[in-house]
């Protein structure tokens, strides 16, 4: 049986330009820290081959013109599942709505929390 630790499972938000499935898989991340409006600095991320085949079959596309909202799930610092934002790219962390600002949460995270983290809990009684 396989140990599985609830606390190494972790999800994190990205504008990613694209995705490859040379040298094992990547990820183009846009690094909104160093960038400006007038130049864009991306880094790459390794994910599996895997998780990146799946994302191109279920998507059609790994390039995009201009950077998409997606989280991406870890187990352990390995990536393990790609989720674009439902909007696709015109889709951003925070929109207005009809109770003021709300945050996206991909279903990824909202899984974990709701599903996952109870089962995997120890009842106390």
């Amino acid at each position: 049986m396989i140990k599985f630790d609830i606390n190494k499972l972790r999800v994190e938000t990205f504008y990613v330009k694209s995705l490859t499935t040379a040298l094992g898989g990547a990820i183009r991340v846009l690094d909104e820290e160093v960038s400006t409006d007038d130049h864009e600095i991306y880094h790459r991320i390794p994910v599996p081959l895997a998780v990146v085949r799946r994302f191109k079959t279920k998507h059609k596309t790994l390039k995009y013109l201009r950077p998409c909202l997606m989280a991406v799930t870890y187990y352990e610092n390995r990536a393990i599942a790609l989720e674009r934002h439902p909007l696709g790219c015109r889709g951003e962390r925070e929109t207005q709505g009809l109770r003021g600002m709300t945050r996206w949460v991909p279903k990824s995270e909202k899984n974990i929390n709701d599903i996952i983290r109870p089962l995997v809990q120890p009842i106390k009684y």
